[in-house]
């Protein structure tokens, strides 16, 4: 959200930093618990689907610029992927005890 509305941009690479930070720490720990936690006989297909799927997000920027577009601003349009998954993380915090009480067995 910090990178969306910075006022100019030499205030953008200490955010971006931190982002980037924290989306290698999240991927890399994911990772880590998916081929800890899958049975052995499936891992090699779970990991190479998890693969594909990252390997997709290539693709958001083909459809980026179209969205801004329909937008018109790119400050906003930067905003709402954060605020969507912002939103289904609490989601998902609030609904699912499952997820609120998870811990390593």
């Amino acid at each position: 959200m910090a990178l969306s509305f910075a006022p100019s941009f030499y205030l953008v690479p200490l955010p971006a930093f931190l982002a980037h930070a924290g989306n290698g720490l999240f991927s890399a720990s994911g990772n880590l618990a998916l081929q800890a936690c899958i049975p052995e006989p499936v891992r090699g297909r779970v990991m190479g689907a998890v693969a594909v799927a990252f390997s997709l997000g290539t693709f958001n920027g083909m459809w980026t610029g179209a969205a801004i577009t329909l937008v018109g601003h790119v400050c906003w349009e930067m905003a709402i992927g954060p605020l969507i998954m912002l939103r289904i993380v609490l989601l998902i915090l609030a609904t699912q005890r499952r997820i609120r009480t998870l811990s390593e067995v």
